[in-house]
């Protein structure tokens, strides 16, 4: 895996390098969704797509997760001519998806802290 910096890889990457660990959570399915360019806004796109995969996931009970850390090493030349990506496409989000191990507690959730703007004319 490259560390150039210039790809914008995450300074945490050696974290990430260590032996044994598998930032795909040992899923068996890794779905990449990528934007192609000359639309109207295709990164936007691709997280409706991406959320619109999460929830089907989760309603035919499979586990999935974003792995966004992974985006620039997908974004990477080699990495896309080794998926067969072209190459004017960007990787926009890589998710895992799978049968998950265990049942997960909920989690507990914060107030949502809501911004209301009012426009006086």
């Amino acid at each position: 895996m490259s560390t150039d910096p210039s790809y914008g890889l995450d300074p945490r990457i050696d974290q990430y390098l260590t032996p044994g660990l598998n930032i795909f959570h040992g899923a068996d399915t890794l779905i990449l969704i990528c934007a192609r360019p000359g639309r109207f806004f295709p990164v936007e796109d691709c997280f409706l797509a991406g959320q619109n995969l999460l929830l089907a996931a989760h309603a035919v009970g499979l586990g999935s997760c974003p792995i966004g850390f992974a985006r620039p090493w997908f974004n990477l030349p080699e990495t896309k001519a080794a998926l067969g990506i072209p190459l004017h496409y960007s990787a926009v989000l890589p998710i895992v998806v799978g049968y998950p191990a265990k049942a997960l507690p909920p989690v507990a959730k914060d107030a949502p802290e809501v911004a209301c703007w009012h426009w006086d004319e």
